[in-house]
């Protein structure tokens, strides 16, 4: 781990290219989908696994970074404005993007969709498309707040962890899954925020044989995929659905916090950073790029040719919209809502 956290919590830059890996996952599920690559091999909900790896992620760093920090009004006022920082504007403006050609040329239907897209910023609504994950993130950096206060109440590591993990049995007993929204997906972001309850500096994976389980692991991810799950074992996998999935992820997960030597250096490389760095604005924006490929070159051209100009094009304007919008929008925030705020660290 590296030093750089908030209050001095230490970073863990293999956590940047883990990022990275769930925005790719979901960009190429999605071209899968709609190119048939391999029949959709890689996609038909394997998107949807990238963005379990993103909730796990968000709680994770909310627990790793504010868990331990007192609970008084200065620090949640501080955690608010970054978390508001960090997500919303740039939501707002990819958000806006979506129906823009409509509200041009939409004719008597332009108030319309001016009010859908002023009631999903507003969170009002799920949000169309990719936009659904933002309303459930938000929720969750408000509940995350009662399990901060409730933690430092208790006192005690392990009953935090019964607590969280009696939430998890009770939402799986009672059958919430993807199409409940926050509830279906609450036990990935109960599972980060066990993972940075639990997690101790120091340990984990040093020499070259152990640190082959975590990079053997890390490779099993494509197996959670539901068309790879079926040609793998004949069964119909619905990830969000599946108890074996998410004992899949939580382990790999916690694989990749305590690695020391392969898989960190992997997830840690110059490249994968950048790509995590840049991570929300590629989910964020990926599909209009793809609608601008295919317009290009037809969706039924080389996939060769296809993907890489969608994976080119994501990179690229991905890196420039975090460059030129997201981290000065991040900044403008920061100093408009919170003064003496230090920048978001995750």
């Amino acid at each position: 781990m590296a030093q750089g956290g908030v209050g001095g919590r230490p970073t863990i830059p293999a956590l940047d290219g883990l990022r990275g890996t769930a925005a790719l996952i979901v960009v190429v599920s999605h071209y899968s989908n709609e190119s048939a690559l391999w029949h959709g091999l890689l996609g038909h909900g394997a998107g949807q696994c990238g963005v379990m790896l993103f909730f796990m992620l968000s709680g994770f760093l909310m627990a790793h970074l504010h868990i331990d920090q007192a609970f008084v009004a200065a620090n949640v006022g501080q955690y608010a404005v970054r978390r508001f920082a960090r997500v919303y504007p740039m939501f707002a403006i990819a958000a806006f993007l979506w129906p823009l050609h409509d509200l041009i040329w939409g004719g008597a239907g332009r108030v319309a969709i001016l009010v859908a897209y002023l009631r999903q910023i507003a969170l009002l609504d799920p949000g169309v498309s990719i936009f659904w994950t933002i309303r459930v993130e938000i929720i969750f950096y408000a509940v995350f707040v009662g399990l901060w206060g409730l933690h430092r109440r208790l006192g005690n590591r392990i009953a935090t962890v019964v607590i969280l993990l009696a939430a998890v049995a009770g939402l799986t007993a009672a059958g919430y899954t993807y199409g409940n929204g926050f509830l279906g997906t609450a036990r990935y972001f109960l599972f980060g925020v066990v993972s940075a309850v639990l997690l101790r500096p120091g340990g984990g994976a040093r020499t070259w044989g152990a640190s082959v389980v975590p990079l053997l692991a890390f490779a099993t991810l494509p197996l959670s995929f539901p068309l790879i799950a079926r040609a793998v074992t004949g069964a119909d996998i619905d990830p969000w659905r599946s108890n074996l999935v998410a004992l899949q992820y939580i382990v790999v997960f916690n694989l990749v916090l305590r690695d020391r030597l392969w898989l960190r250096g992997v997830l840690s490389s110059a490249p994968a950073r950048w790509v995590g760095n840049v991570s929300y604005s590629i989910y964020l924006l990926h599909t209009l790029v793809m609608t601008a490929v295919f317009a290009l070159v037809g969706q039924h051209a080389s996939h060769a040719v296809s993907l890489a100009l969608v994976l080119a094009g994501t990179l690229a304007i991905a890196g420039l919209s975090y460059r030129s919008l997201e981290r000065p929008l991040q900044r403008l925030v920061l100093r408009g809502l919170g003064r003496g705020v230090a920048r978001p660290a995750c």
